[in-house]
């Protein structure tokens, strides 16, 4: 086999996470083809393999909004019922912190892809944080909405591979 010895643990569990996005035990085929985008699943894997993490996710429609920027203090916020979060949000926005919010792991996994180098370039405990709660209703392509009891967890597992393989 081509890649036979060449995919460490960090890199395989990096596109796991990317190709079973949702956490439902296997991968879609708009999951499959959209990290695959324009190439072969060979090239998918050999960049994952050069560069130590897979094919960056395009930008499409996750991004600030226009007019705004990113600074930090930042915290990004993933929440699937953020107005239960309307108090600490404005605390936080208070004193000065940038509050992103989205309501899935899907939508944070696809902001952390088109942000990289911004988060990459202020990765300091002090500037940058994440929360997560534990368990989100989510959408699944195949199911509709779904409950994932273990959508934090997914999330930080992602997060862990972001930063070992991409270093932010």
């Amino acid at each position: 086999m081509w890649a036979e010895g060449k995919l460490s643990t960090s890199i395989c569990e990096c596109i796991v996470v990317l190709l079973d996005e949702y956490n439902a035990g296997g991968v879609s085929v708009s999951n499959f083809c959209r990290a695959l985008g324009p190439n072969s699943f060979e090239v998918f894997i050999e960049s994952c393999i050069k560069r130590g993490r897979p094919l960056p996710v395009s930008p499409m429609d996750i991004r600030v909004a226009p007019g705004k920027s990113l600074h930090t203090p930042l915290l990004v916020w993933v929440d699937d019922n953020p107005d239960n979060n309307n108090y600490e949000v404005a605390q936080a926005k208070g004193m000065g912190i940038k509050v992103i919010q989205l309501n899935s792991t899907a939508m944070a996994k696809s902001w952390i892809e088109a942000n990289f180098v911004f988060l990459r370039d202020n990765d300091e405990l002090s500037h940058l944080r994440f929360i997560s709660d534990n368990a989100r209703n989510e959408m699944n392509p195949r199911l509709g909405e779904t409950h994932n009891a273990a959508a934090g967890e997914s999330f930080l597992r992602f997060l862990g591979g972001a930063s070992s393989t991409r270093q932010f």
